[in-house]
């Protein structure tokens, strides 16, 4: 499971290097360490080892991509390649022109990679590249943010990261004492203004340290649930919850999992997803939360026309039952 998240990990820093280079920056190493919050060490292999299929220069000690490739990656090139270069070591013969095949539009290949679908922001680039600015610069933003019909104007907003979480770009930022998160796709009228700010030593190792874009200073919540036999083999191959720990397993193959998390929403949409195989034995607030959220699904669907057909579907065995075929994203 570690071994999982730390590829995870790996494949999403790849990613932002890519894109670093592929907009024509030049790349301190030891900068990079510090945004990335691993050693020095490990930025060098990134640089010298698995991107060294790419045509990248190095100048008074920084790393750039040759001017004649520059921009000349795509969203889906960037994704390909940080995903093969993060998994080299299961390729028998993983040198520098598989590597190059792997950004090869034309290579349609014997393997196939899935998920790390990226946000395509391309409406977005002067805002995105504003909020780099700023972040860097250590400079108050404000914006307007648009969620569902309710729009709110953030004003004096410290930003300090640009993070990816499962292809969604969200901004992490302090404002009114606390941390939070915006999706990046939902900013409007964004102005960086002249006024700077210190900010707090440990903020950016605690983004590090938070799985998900819930980030909060206060005590989590810890959760623990059921996960059947059928479902246990997609829970025991990398942790699909918040801080997952599998603390039992049963001679039947089912497991007891405990978790911990900041809000419920970052355990809710996958109990959701593996219904009926997953259950709550605590909290009672989170067992709720998702009872009413099952009973508020089942009164919508009784009104609805299709529920006559449904019912005779089942009737008949021609809904299924079984586990989903597929893991959330």
């Amino acid at each position: 499971m570690q071994e999982a998240a730390s590829h995870e990990v790996l494949v999403r820093r790849l990613a932002g290097i890519l894109i670093k280079l592929n907009s024509g920056e030049a790349l301190s190493p030891s900068d990079l360490a510090n945004e990335f919050g691993v050693n020095l060490r490990t930025i060098q292999r990134d640089l010298n080892d698995r991107l060294a299929a790419l045509p990248i220069e190095k100048v008074n000690g920084k790393y750039r991509l040759n001017a004649a490739a520059l921009g000349k990656f795509g969203a889906k090139d960037i994704e390909q390649f940080a995903v093969m270069a993060g998994v080299r070591d299961l390729f028998p013969s993983f040198d520098t022109d598989f590597m190059r095949s792997a950004l090869s539009a034309s290579q349609s290949g014997a393997w196939l990679v899935k998920g790390m679908t990226l946000e395509d922001l391309g409406g977005k680039s002067h805002e995105f590249r504003a909020l780099e600015g700023a972040i860097n610069a250590c400079r108050l933003i404000s914006f307007r943010y648009t969620k569902g019909v309710k729009s709110t104007v953030f004003d004096a907003v410290q930003p300090h990261q640009l993070v990816n979480h499962n292809g969604i770009w969200y901004l992490a930022a302090s404002h009114g004492d606390k941390v939070k998160t915006f999706s990046v796709g939902r900013l409007e009228g964004l102005l960086v203004g002249s006024e700077t700010f210190v900010r707090e030593s440990g903020t950016r190792e605690k983004l590090q340290a938070a799985q998900g874009i819930w980030i909060g200073d206060g005590p989590k919540t810890e959760a623990t649930l059921t996960i059947s036999a059928s479902a246990a083999p997609f829970f025991t191959r990398r942790p699909l919850l918040p801080h997952q720990e599998i603390t039992q397993e049963n001679s039947d193959g089912s497991l007891l999992v405990k978790c911990q998390y900041s809000h419920p929403l970052e355990v809710i949409p996958v109990i959701k997803y593996w219904m009926p195989h997953v259950g709550i034995s605590a909290p009672a607030s989170l067992l709720e939360a998702v009872r009413r959220d099952v009973q508020a699904f089942l009164s919508s669907l009784s009104d609805s026309p299709l529920a006559d057909q449904s019912d005779e579907l089942s009737r008949n065995h021609l809904l299924p039952t079984t586990t989903p075929n597929a893991e959330p994203q």
